[in-house]
Parts: C-alpha cells; structure tokens; sequence
C-alpha cells in the first residue's frame, strides 16, 4: 500500500480482466478512482510468489518477479528465479467522469448534455463514489444533508443535497435559483477525488417518477390510493409524482394522445419531488391500460403508464385488433389468399347504439408507443355502420369485400396504404371528422397487452371487456375474428328492418325534374323505425340520380328502377320512367271579378289623412327583426355529463297565444344530411304563452328537470335539428356543421367536451328565448350550466313581440272627438335584442421583469369599447405560447365594466427588472412570451383547447408576433419585446377583426379601471334620414319617439321638435 494510503499493489494469477488462469502478474489498484493497472505483462510460464512496495504517493512500485519477465533465459531451471524490478505508476488524472440523469426517467434524456431545472432531482452514475450504500433521512428543517456517507456534490459551486449514495450511483437535489445556461456537477468521493459530468440548466426537465419501470406512481388525488382510478363521474382527479416541473413557464398533460386538464402543480414536502394534479375527463372511462405523458415548455417526458376502470362501451367502440399476422396463410386474415405482415394487419370497430352511423370523414389514426399520431384511414362518403353491426379496416390486400367469412361486416382497407400497427407497441385511435377522440386503445408490452404474439387482441367479453390475447378466450383455435364476435357469430343488426317500402308522388318525371323519394323501415311486428340511414341504387344507372337523402333529378330519357338497402335488406324496385318535356301554349289567364289591389310595404309607410279637421292617426307599428315562428327551439345540448346521450331539446313559446304542439315532430341531421325523425310529439300537449316544452333522450339525460317527452336516438354531435310541424314544414332549425340538413345562416360549433353546458336562445335567463335572426351562431349562446325548463316551468315574458305591419296602402285616421287636436300616444315597440358585448383586449405585455424591461409584471388589459354596461362574472383571460395547444387561465373579478372602461390583469414576472404596476384589477400567474403569443378573452372559464380553438364564448382574440399559429385576420399583431407592448389602435376602440392592423407595438401604459373612462362613441357627418310625413306630426311638441331599427343591433333614438324631423347619428 502507498504512504498515502490511495494505491494497493498485489499480484495474481487469475486475470483481473477475464475469468482465466495464466502466469503470475502485478497489478496497482488506485482506490479514488477505482481503476486498475497491470504492471507486468508476463510469459505464461511466469509463476512465483511476488513482494511489492509503494513509494509515498504510489507513483513507482518496486517487486520482485522471475527473471523471464526480462526476457527468455538459457536454462529453464533458472526461468522462476526472482530479481527485483522497479517500475513507474501511471499518474491519477486530475479527475474522472461520469454521467448524470433524470431521476424519474434515465431512459427519456439521450443527449450528450443533459439538462435539469432547479430544484430537481437528478440521478449521477460512474464509480468509486463511495464504500457504502446509504439512503439520507431529512432533517428538521426539511431538507438532506450536503455531506452522505464521506461523499460532497455541488453544480455551479453550490451545494447539492443528497437523497441517496453507493459506490456506483449518487441522487442530489439541484441547488435553487440557477441561471440558465451550461455548467457541470462536481463529486467528490470519500478520498477526495473529483468526478466531474457537463450539464445545462434550464427553465423545466420534466420526468414522470414510476413504482417500477412503467407503472407511474399515480393516486387517487382525493382518496390517496392507487386504484381503481374510474373517471365515470368526471369528478377523477389524480396525483401523478414528477420532478423538474415546478418552474416551467407552460406545462401540458396528454392522456392515451389527449389534451387532458392540469388544476395544479405543487411542490412536496420531499425536496426536488413535484406533483401534478390532473382532471381525467370520463371519455377515458374503461380506457385500460393508460399512458400519461407531460410537456413542459416543450420538453416531454417519459411515459408511464396507469389503469383506468369503469365501462369502456362508446357509440363507436374498437373491439379487436391484430397487429402481427401470424406466419404462413394461418396469418391470411383478410382472405385474400396470401398472407402478408402488413395487409392482413386490421382494426375491427362496432356500433354498439340501436341507431346507423355514419362515419363519412371519421379518420382512423396509429402511432408508436413515443411517436406522433399518424393517420392510415379515411372513411368515403356514405360509410354507414348499422346499428349493432362491425366495420373492418384491413391494411390491404386483394379483398372480397362480401366475403362471407366477415359475416355481413363493412370491410374497408385503408385510404393510405396500411396500418403500420407497430409490434412491440402504441396506440390506435377513431376520431370523428373535428378531431375528437370517440374510441382508442394502448396496447404495448409494458402495458400488459403485447401484440407481437401471432394473433389478434379482442375484448372479452365483447364490447364490454378488457384486451386479452384471442387465443386464451376461443374455443375453436381461431387466431382473429374480423367482423365476428369472439364465438364467431355475427355482429347482427339491432333492431332489425324487415321490409323496406319506397315511396313517392309520382313515377313518371321530365328531363330535369326532381323528386322525394321515402324509404319507410319497417320491424317484424310492422311498425315503423327511426334512425336507419339509407343506401340507394338506380339501375340502370344514368337515367336518374338519387343522393343520400332521396332526393332525385331527372338526367335522361328512359326508365329505371330505384331502391333502397340498409341494415341487410333491399326494397322492393321503385319504377321511373323519364320523358322528354312537351312544350304547352302559354295559358290566357281567366279575369276575376274584382281585382284586389296587391299593397306595397314601405319601411314607414306614407300617412295620408281624411278630411276629418282633427285627426287622430291610428300608426302602423314597426316589426320588431326577428322571425315569425311562434314556438323555437330555446335551448339544446348533444352530450353532457353523463356521456353522448345525455341530451336534451327545450322549446320555447314566445307569443301570447297558447300552441297546440300535437303531432309536431323533432327530426335530426348528421352532418352528412341524413334526416331521421326523434320525436313525434303527443296528441292535446298544449304549450302556454311563453313557457317550455321539453324533450330528454331516455339513455342517458342527467338533469334534475323532468322532460315532457323522451326520445331513444340521439342528435349527432356534428349534426343538426329541426322542429317541424306535422306535415314536415320546417317551424324552426339550428346546425351544428355546414353539412346539416338543419342550419340558419352559420351553424353552431359542436361541443368538444361532456361538460354541465349547452346552447342557449338568446337574449336567454329571464328575458326568454324570443330572438331570432335565422343565423344560429348570433341566435344562441354557450350557457354553462345548461338550465333546462319544461312545462312546469314558470314562463318568461321576455321581449313582447310587436303586432305585425298592416298591409293597407294607407292606415286609417279616425276623428278625434275632442274639439282640441290630439294624437293617440305612438306606442313603444319591443326592445331590439341587447347587443353582444363589445370588450376587447386593448394591451398586451409579456416582457415583465425582463432585461430592460420598464415594467416588473407581465400584464393584459381589457377595454369596454361598446355602448353598454358589461358585468365581467365568470369571464377569463387565457393564454398559449406561440404554436402551443395547451391554455392558461386567469379569471376575471366580479366587475361590471361600464363603456370606456379599462381593466387590468397582472400576470407573472421574469424576474426583477424595472418598475412595479400600478393597482392591478386582478392577477395571474401565467408567464406570457415577450415576442410571440396568442391570448384570448373568453366569457367562462373553461379551458380552451386546440393551437387555434374555436368558441362561440370568445370574446376577442389575439395573436402577436410572427410566429403565432393562430390569430384574426391576415397576420398577427406586431411583435412586442421586453421594452414594447403591443396597444389596440385609436386608444382601444379600433377593431376591424384583424390582428395585424388593429395593433402597434409601442411603450406600456397599463390602464386599470380607475383610469378615466375613454369613451369610443363617434360624431360623423353621416346621418340616417328617416321620411315620415310631417303633417303626420303636426301636434307634436317636444316628444321623444323610440323607432327600433336593425343595425347592428343598436336602438336608434329620434327626437321630434315642432314638425321636424331630426336625423342623429348611429
């Protein structure tokens, strides 16, 4: 051993590199760094006992050997005499290596530099570290110690705790307030050695810690249990442990590839160890084995997986797969006759409702267990899948599409060319044609369903059931069952159509006529179905075409038979003759005995008196701009709470006359324009002025409120309604796409989550649901709660509708009794509906505490730039980074903002640089970017979703700096800076829709709502001439006569001074 105790010389014959014998050899262990020397390189007939000695500091070793280490000698007896060597030790270096890690995810950081964030945990591998293993316990003050077992560790020179320590692996907490950038960790073991690895700090290195090497270490957040973890409710949250989050600027959780809600991100009472609290939203019921994955300023983590319980039954539900065809034509699963890895890979999917679906534009989507979603399919127009029946995505191949080994299943193979379903593991899902998820399954090893084993993974039991392998639940040795159930039996149409009858008005058409076909389904006992979606065939073809809803044109000459299929059976054949036309004379029209005047409507119609020398005019009212159905749809929802079927239809009487509703009906649309009728309404119901009807799908409605009637089919989410009156004359629609048969104007954008929400008439509340524009989207609002109200609801005046215009030529004037002239009072017409609030976003700044930053907090500020009163309870500012689809919400006060108001919201700083705000109305902490952004005020706080959500709740948008994904307009706003905000033109009161012009970057001046109003309301030279008879007004003196006008939904207001009529601005 050396004097200074660090270097141990020794000699053996058992190699120290190998397991083997051979000739006796010196080695030099050097105990700070653990590495060994082999001093000599002796002859294999080398053998003898060796002494060693060390100098000092173990840099020369002097032995003895035998003398054949020096080179062959003479005579072999003398070969093992020992002479006495000396030798030199290779010097220690000034240091070693070594390699440090995430602490929750060694495996997800492949880079040569790694990079932590402050306050995280890191794991450091190499050698020597220690002599012991030793686990630290914390101290009083709640942290580990600095010093563990003889062994120190610092980063950037400042100590580092240590959790954890052996001879080979060290875990230390990151030191607090580090400055980003590159920097190294230094060990120093118990000898005093220094073992050095580069790394980099920055903002956010998230790692997701696990119970083993996948399971995450995930609770129950309210129970503090591991499982079972079920979102039925909607009410699950979870806890999932993680390290190296709680500084991220933005931070976004996906669940099996979804967007799901994080409520919080706390910091433990164990150094370094973070938690994140998360809302599993209830699609991800019976979702199985799960994955959960976070991103952190763009960072993500490693996966881990948990388990999520409850029924995994959906509309549209995947029920087998198989990703590895089994070897030879065992594997040929699409009957084809030859097999192949990749076209006999397929995805069976089944609708489990008693209603046909259509999933035209439904797209069907793999990844690999780490990659991106990857689209593979595309369903055509008119892919119907039959209530209770399978549908069978194939990779490729020469497919018999009517093969009878699918037992009547829809076979496809896919738009793009295969599946590409990986092996080893990932993820397959069904979106429907906006993108939400409606069925996906994970499978993978890790997760406990491999798929590289041969055969198929179906649920067991069916539709209801988790994926097992098919081998261990058939009895016939299948290896997959594609377009079958597990007992191959098929997936049989539920109800079943027994005949279908065509109907039509007539069966002999001109070129270029058009026509209604009907098809009528019909059960065994003979009555009639609702919710089965049409095929229809004319042969021979070209004669007539006929498009998915029956509706038919006349193309040529000839006759053609039409039919109808759906759910197994074909109608009987519809025959149609076409003929050319035969041109008629024009006929003489017959004379009528009295011809009746045909008036002319004039805005305000021209008063022409009698000679009466008093008259009292009898005015022509004024329409109030709104449709003249009596009875509206008032308020709806196509999912809730309690899944896609709780639903519900509210109607609305807004006139002061009792409807009889007997035999009305309620019909849907998919968004393909396939009508279906949902509800016939009862005989002698009765509807009071200005109360409700309500109708609930009896499969899933969750309100308190009891519906009138129930319906069993539900609305699609990307469809449409209508009420109609019995003969099927549309009284009212709205639509939730462009593809609906039903729509006024601009549809509605469907609901994308099974929230408490619905669409609401306006004006809505207490004033009623009497507005009507025939355009949905400025007709209804998002009302969150939904409120639904029946028949015994109390009623809600709301606006009275004003009496219709008379269509007289000229009114009538009655002479006034009275010997002094009098006019009869004009009578105040109903309000106009109450305009959609005008707030803005007026200033933007995410350069808080930045360098050179003139203000300490990043802010946003908000502007009454309207003519009314706004009450800001429950509305929010949300935000994301430039391309991020993730948001970040700051709600709003309780404030009513009067016009020309400003309202101010403190976000987070970037740390200490310039100037304190003034008084903020409210704070976040959300840190905004300084040079690219995109924020949003919204009238809820419900969390957007999406780079570029769309929302009938948001109010005002912006997108700022070029590289913003999402804005108003042609460009986004200018970029600001750490010095600029970007400030809404004409002090907030421009607003052309279009980020690019409405903005200028410029110094901040965050104005908070004690600032002076600034009102936006303009004096112009244009002037709105109203004609009206001034004789008409003769006798009016100093009256103020309210005319509802349609602009932009504004009152106008016009004063009458002596006879004149005075035209005053907008």
């Amino acid at each position: 051993i050396s004097g200074d105790g660090k270097r141990i010389a020794f000699a053996t014959r058992r190699k120290v590199t190998s397991t083997s014998d051979g000739s006796v050899e010196l080695y030099v262990l050097d105990l700070p760094t653990g590495e060994i020397q082999q001093i000599t390189d002796a002859p294999s007939n080398a053998t003898s006992e060796v002494v060693s000695s060390l100098s000092v500091d173990g840099s020369s070793v002097a032995f003895n050997f035998p003398r054949v280490l020096s080179g062959p000698v003479l005579n072999d007896d003398f070969a093992n005499n020992s002479e006495i060597y000396l030798g030199s030790v290779r010097p220690r270096p000034a240091f070693g290596s070594c390699e440090a890690f995430n602490a929750a995810a060694e495996d997800s950081v492949t880079s040569t530099t790694k990079t932590f964030a402050s306050e995280s945990l890191v794991n450091i591998k190499g050698k020597a570290f220690s002599s012991q293993t030793q686990y630290a316990t914390l101290t009083a003050g709640g942290q580990f110690p600095v010093s563990l077992a003889g062994v120190v560790a610092s980063i950037n020179g400042l100590p580092a705790q240590i959790v954890y320590v052996s001879p080979t692996e060290l875990t230390v907490v990151v030191p607090a307030n580090l400055k980003s950038g590159a920097t190294e960790i230094v060990v120093v073991n118990r000898d005093g050695f220094k073992i050095i690895a580069p790394i980099g700090i920055v903002n956010a290195s998230p790692g997701l810690f696990s119970f083993n090497d996948q399971t995450g270490a995930i609770l129950d957040a309210d129970k503090l249990i591991t499982g079972p973890l079920d979102p039925t409710d909607g009410n699950l949250r979870i806890a999932a442990f993680a390290t190296g989050l709680r500084h991220a600027r933005t931070i976004s959780a996906q669940m099996n590839g979804e967007q799901v809600a994080i409520e919080a991100v706390r910091s433990s009472t164990v150094p370094g160890l973070d938690e994140v609290h998360l809302l599993v939203p209830n699609s991800l019921r019976g979702a199985g084995a799960s994955v959960l994955k976070i991103t952190a300023d763009e960072v993500q983590s490693n996966e881990v997986s948990f388990d999520l319980s409850g029924s995994p039954l959906r509309e549209l539900l995947i029920n087998e797969f198989l990703a590895d065809p089994p070897d030879g034509l065992a594997g040929d699963a699409n009957h084809d006759g030859v097999r192949s890895a990749s076209a006999d890979e397929f995805v069976e999917i089944v609708n489990t409702t008693n209603r046909d679906i259509d999933v035209a534009g439904y797209k069907l989507f793999t990844r690999t267990s780490n990659g991106a979603e990857t689209e593979r399919h595309k369903f055509p127009e008119l892919s119907i899948i039959a209530a209770g029946t399978a549908l069978v995505v194939f990779g490729g191949g020469n497919l018999d599409f009517n093969a009878a080994a699918f037992h009547g299943a829809t076979v496809f193979k896919t738009s793009t060319g295969g599946l590409s379903l990986s092996n080893t593991g990932g993820a397959i899902s069904l979106r429907d044609p906006s993108g939400e998820l409606v069925s996906s399954i994970n499978y993978g090893g890790n997760l406990g369903i491999p798929a590289d084993i041969n055969q198929s993974l179906t649920r067991s039991p069916d539709l209801t059931g988790r994926f097992v392998k098919i081998g261990s639940v058939v009895t016939d040795g299948s290896l997959f069952t594609p377009g079958t159930r597990i007992d191959g039996s098929p997936f049989s149409p539920f109800p079943i159509v027994a005949r279908i009858v065509i109907t039509a008005a007539k069966r002999e058409l001109n070129v270029g006529d058009q026509i209604q076909f009907t098809a009528i389904p019909f059960s065994e006992d003979s009555a009639i179905l609702n919710d089965v979606l049409f095929k229809w065939n004319v042969k021979p073809a070209g004669i007539l075409s006929v498009d998915a809803t029956g509706l038919a044109r006349a193309l040529k000459v000839g006759s053609t038979e039409v039919t109808a299929s759906a759910r197994g059976v074909i109608s009987a054949a519809f025959l149609v003759t076409v003929t050319q036309p035969t041109p008629t004379p024009t006929p003489t029209p017959k004379p009528t005995a009295t011809p009746t005047p045909t008036p002319t409507v004039t805005p305000t119609p021209t008063v022409t008196p009698t000679p009466t020398p008093s008259p009292t005019p009898t005015p022509t009212p004024t329409p109030l701009p709104t449709g003249t159905a009596p009875v509206l749809i008032s308020e709806f929802r196509t999912r809730g709470p309690n899944g896609a079927s709780d639903e519900f239809i509210e109607l609305y009487n807004r006139t002061d006359a009792a409807v009889d509703l007997s035999a009305w009906k309620i019909k849907g649309s998919s968004n393909s324009g396939a009508i279906t009728t949902r509800l016939i309404i009862t005989a002698g119901t009765i509807l009071a002025p200005h109360c409700y009807f309500l109708a609930t799908n009896s499969a899933g409605y969750s309100s308190n409120v009891l519906g009138d009637q129930t319906y069993s089919s539900g609305i699609a989410n990307d469809g449409g309604l209508a009420l109609t009156l019995s003969n099927d004359l549309i009284v009212d629609q709205v639509g939730l796409s462009v593809g609906s048969a039903f729509r006024e104007g601009t549809p509605l954008v469907s609901l994308t989550t099974d929230a408490n929400q619905s669409f609401e008439r306006r004006p809505g509340g207490a004033n009623g649901n009497g507005w009507d524009t025939d355009d949905n989207i400025n007709d209804f609002q998002l009302l969150t709660p939904s409120d639904p109200q029946n028949r015994n609801s109390a009623p809600t005046p709301g606006p009275t509708p004003s009496p219709s215009p008379s269509l007289s030529p000229t009114p009538t004037l009655t002479p006034s009794p009275s010997p002094t002239p009098t006019s009869t009072p004009v009578p105040s017409p109903s309000p106009s509906p109450v305009a959609s609030p005008k707030v803005v976003l007026s200033q933007i700044f995410g350069g808080g505490g930045n360098s050179g930053a003139p203000l300490r907090n990043d802010f946003i500020e908000i502007f009454n730039a309207g003519s009314a009163v706004v009450d800001l309870t429950g509305w929010s500012v949300q935000y994301a980074s430039a391309t991020a689809s993730t948001w970040s919400v700051t709600p709003l006060t309780a404030f009513t903002l009067v016009p020309g108001q400003h309202y101010l919201i403190q976000e987070a700083s970037g740390g200490t640089n310039g100037q304190p705000l003034i008084a903020p109305d409210t704070s976040g902490n959300i840190a905004l970017a300084a040079t690219a952004g995109k924020v949003a005020l919204v009238s809820n706080t419900l969390t957007l979703s999406g780079t570029c959500p769309v929302s009938t709740s948001i109010a005002d948008f912006v997108g700022y700096g070029t590289a913003a994904n999402c804005f108003r307009g042609s460009a986004p706003a200018p970029a600001p800076s750490n010095t600029n905000a970007i400030l809404r033109a004409a002090n907030g009161c421009t607003n052309t829709q279009n980020n690019a012009n409405d903005f200028a970057a410029g110094t901040p001046n965050p104005r908070n709502s004690s600032v002076a109003p600034a009102s936006c309301t303009q004096t112009t030279s244009g002037k709105i001439e109203i004609a009206m008879s001034n004789q008409f007004f003769s006798n009016i003196s100093s009256e103020e006569y309210r005319v509802p006008v349609l602009h932009f939904q504004e009152m106008l207001f016009v004063r009458l001074a002596s006879s004149s009529v005075l035209a005053i601005p907008p």
